[in-house]
């Protein structure tokens, strides 16, 4: 297995700094659940909504963040800026399926969602790639508004927080829903971002494709 990577940094980035929490692939699963999602040949189907975020919350270690706002894009340019949208591009990225979701006690928000690229060793090349462009801010990852007080995670200082999955890349960034600065050693947004990325996306959603149970392909009429 790779070994994981941790990284926290300030960024100049737009319209403010932010703290970044980098988080590479994890370890722990069998060579057999890396092969059921190691590429788009053994694991074709696309990702939808409805298997990412099936629900209008989301279980956390707080309470339920309230999913405002959902999208499935084959634009992997909506999600990301400048080199990781190349990145994202070299690594065969097709879709991007994401969410953007509230605290429990609305103070934070955060967008959360799910790149599908070709293969894990391209997601881990672009993860790699990704790291890198962000260290000398020369790109980021893009929250997506849903209206009102959410808008701010377009534009605020945000903690990310990313993992490689098979041929999947599942990240969060979780900023101050009154568009303050986040901490670099903010406890909750860590709780966050672990509930989003680690535990949801990866162990909810990718897990089931690791273990068999993607949605079967529906052949073309």
């Amino acid at each position: 297995m790779p070994l994981v990577f941790v990284l926290v940094l300030l960024l100049a980035l737009g319209a403010g700094g932010g703290w970044y929490f980098l988080q590479g692939p994890g370890s722990g699963r069998s060579s057999e659940q890396d092969r059921q999602i190691a590429d788009r040949q053994v694991d074709p189907t696309p990702l939808t909504v409805a298997e990412v975020f099936d629900s209008e919350t989301v279980p956390g270690t707080e309470g339920a963040f309230k999913v405002l706002k959902t999208q499935s894009s084959d634009n992997c340019a909506t999600a990301a800026s400048g080199a990781v949208t190349e990145e994202l591009a070299k690594a065969g990225c097709t879709q991007v399926v994401r969410a953007t979701l509230m605290s429990p006690d609305d103070t934070l928000v955060m967008t959360a969602g799910i790149f599908n690229l070709e293969t894990r060793e391209k997601a881990l090349t672009a993860a790699a790639a990704i790291k890198k462009a962000v260290e000398e801010g020369k790109g980021r990852f893009a929250g997506m508004v849903a209206g009102d007080k959410s808008n701010i995670v377009s534009r605020a200082a945000a903690n990310l927080s990313w993992e490689v999955r098979g041929h999947y890349l599942a990240y969060g960034l979780v900023a101050h829903a009154d568009g303050s600065a986040i901490e670099e050693d903010h406890e909750r947004a860590d709780v966050v971002l672990n509930d989003l990325v680690k535990s949801h996306l990866g162990n909810d959603v990718l897990q089931k494709r690791e273990t068999g149970g993607a949605p079967a392909v529906t052949p073309s009429p």
